[in-house]
């Protein structure tokens, strides 16, 4: 597995990915070495977190050099890319089906299965303005980071992408232009505040 992620590190970069290693899981234990780890096989192996998330081949080759397992994360926003973060246990796959009955379906994109089994993660490119956190109870991905494959998983599992979307099958969509009204994170006006109302979400999961 060693060769194999410095490989896949290597390849997201040179998609204009920001990458950056992940303490991977090691067994039952996070590779961070703390037993009550609050984020096991998720968290960054850097000094100074995602910032250093980088496409600089030297730096890549250093950071999977030191540390071979170490899970890869890619910067969102530095990518500009977002995702959206769909766990079957929340019921989002169902709330992406009524939000797609009022914005409309989104176009095919990457789309990768969780290390758990139990989610998705749908990769767009980034509108170009802020992005609300959550829409339609769904989790939006735009200035954090997601673990992508073949990272592992607390579960055991491991990240992979779904078969003919992942992201050198096809490339990474753009949202509508409905989607991108509904997404967009109003600033504040004076004791305004930003408008709490969010419309319904979309996007078949194959």
């Amino acid at each position: 597995m060693s060769v194999q992620m410095i490989e896949f590190a290597l390849a997201y970069s040179k998609l204009g990915w920001h990458v950056f290693p992940c303490y991977p899981m090691r067994g039952q234990v996070c590779g961070c070495g703390r037993v009550q780890c609050n984020s096991p096989g998720k968290h960054p192996a850097t000094d100074n977190g995602l910032s250093e998330a980088t496409t600089d081949e030297a730096q890549i080759r250093a950071w999977w050099g030191a540390m071979p397992d170490a899970s890869i994360g890619v910067h969102m926003e530095r990518s500009g890319m977002c995702a959206l973060d769909l766990d079957q246990y929340h019921g989002d796959l169902e709330k992406l089906q009524v939000l797609e009955q009022t914005l409309g379906p989104l176009p095919t994109t990457p789309l990768q299965l969780s290390g758990s089994g139990e989610g998705y993660h749908a990769v767009f490119k980034a509108p170009g303005f802020p992005v609300k956190g959550v829409i339609g109870g769904i989790v939006v991905r735009a200035k954090a980071y997601i673990i992508v494959a073949p990272s592992n998983h607390a579960s055991g599992g491991h990240y992979t992408w779904q078969e003919g979307c992942g992201p050198t099958d096809i490339p990474v969509a753009e949202f509508p232009d409905t989607w991108e009204v509904a997404l967009e994170k109003k600033a504040e006006v004076g004791n305004a505040g930003a408008p709490t109302d969010e419309p319904g979400w979309p996007r078949a999961i194959p």
